[in-house]
């Protein structure tokens, strides 16, 4: 919490007109791991959350989150974006998308840690739940060891999942079963391909 704090850029995103980016710089190498002692707040601006941006990415998160309830919320946010985070350990939901349209999700793993191999970090909800959102992008993402790993509801329309890996680690050789793999319902004209699905 704090200036220059996960927390912090949300809430000012939030009070600021138009599409903000926020962006890391955690001092140190290697994974850097945000502990949350309370739920962010929503998301209620377009904004685009970018884990990719911390010194020394090279292509797997080095940001990871630990959730206290749910990760992110996305409410009236059209067009925002995650990327490149590892969001685990809530008892809630680790990104929920509520009416926020064109939102997309890229390499962000939900579940498990930056590693992609550790059990037992799952969302007792859903690790994506995307609720009245139409045209949502779900793209190379490891979603792996909630009670549901993708859930689609309420008219969310023409939404993509592609190159996802849902159910195993991120290097596909072993299982970190969700309970559920995807669940889908009042959705027309979804796009499912390329996804590697097992052990749910």
């Amino acid at each position: 919490s704090g200036p220059g704090s996960l927390r912090a850029a949300i809430e000012e995103a939030n009070t600021t007109a138009g599409a903000d980016r926020i962006t890391f710089n955690i001092p140190g190498t290697g994974t850097q791991r945000i502990i949350l002692a309370s739920n962010l707040s929503i998301v209620s601006e377009t904004v685009s959350i970018e884990g990719g941006s911390q010194t020394g990415f090279s292509g797997s998160p080095l940001i990871e989150i630990q959730a206290f309830d749910n990760g992110f919320v996305f409410q009236n946010a059209p067009g925002s974006s995650v990327s490149d985070l590892a969001i685990f350990s809530g008892t809630g939901d680790g990104i929920t998308i509520n009416s926020s349209e064109g939102t997309e999700i890229e390499r962000t793993i939900l579940g498990t840690d930056a590693y992609g191999s550790t059990q037992n970090l799952g969302f007792t909800g859903n690790g994506i739940i995307i609720n009245e959102s139409s045209t949502t992008s779900l793209l190379n993402n490891v979603i792996s060891g909630n009670t549901i790993g993708i859930q689609v509801i309420n008219s969310s329309q023409d939404i993509r999942l592609i190159g996802n890996i849902i159910g195993l680690a991120a290097d596909e050789q072993s299982a970190i079963p969700n309970d559920t793999g995807i669940q889908i319902s009042q959705s027309n004209n979804p796009t499912i391909s390329r996804n590697s699905i097992a052990g749910n």
